[in-house]
């Protein structure tokens, strides 16, 4: 039996339910001892309910969406926490003569470390320095270089 989309559902159910009885009524379903009607409705009809349970499943479900905000913001937090600490040790552990990168992309090495700054020499032909926030320095390249052949070798 195929049901057009436009059938209303107690149309569809008329279908189900049979032929109809004398009067044109559909027939009923059987009620239980206690009074209630065999579809879990309490009655004849349509419920008087609202989805979902009433205000106890709308807190339920808000107390829900809170906690996973929660344990979002939680989690986020840590990764964001472990990220500013490896930076912060990589920035301590800046030396003369090491290949860095800056966040603008400039290559150099390290010439002077300062207590906020450092002074990087970006050409060798020309000998010119340039001096940086600590802070802009990305990446230590001899460490990633290092990374790269301990990888190539295993």
């Amino acid at each position: 039996m195929a049901f057009s989309p436009l059938q209303t559902p107690s149309l569809i159910l008329a279908e189900l339910s049979g032929p109809p009885t004398e009067g044109g009524a559909t027939t009923t379903q059987p009620s239980r001892p206690d009074g209630g009607a065999a579809d879990g409705n309490g009655g004849g009809g349509a419920t008087q309910g609202t989805p979902g349970g009433g205000m106890g499943g709308l807190m339920t479900m808000l107390l829900v969406m809170v906690a996973v905000m929660l344990l979002i913001s939680i989690f986020a937090g840590r990764k964001d926490k472990k990220r500013r600490q490896a930076v912060q040790a990589m920035l301590a552990s800046l030396k003369k003569g090491q290949k860095v990168e800056t966040i603008g992309g400039v290559l150099g090495t390290i010439q002077e470390v300062r207590e906020d700054d450092v002074v990087l020499k970006v050409d060798e032909a020309s000998n010119t320095r340039i001096r940086f926030a600590r802070a802009a320095i990305k990446t230590i390249l001899d460490d990633r270089d290092a990374a790269r052949s301990a990888k190539a070798e295993s």
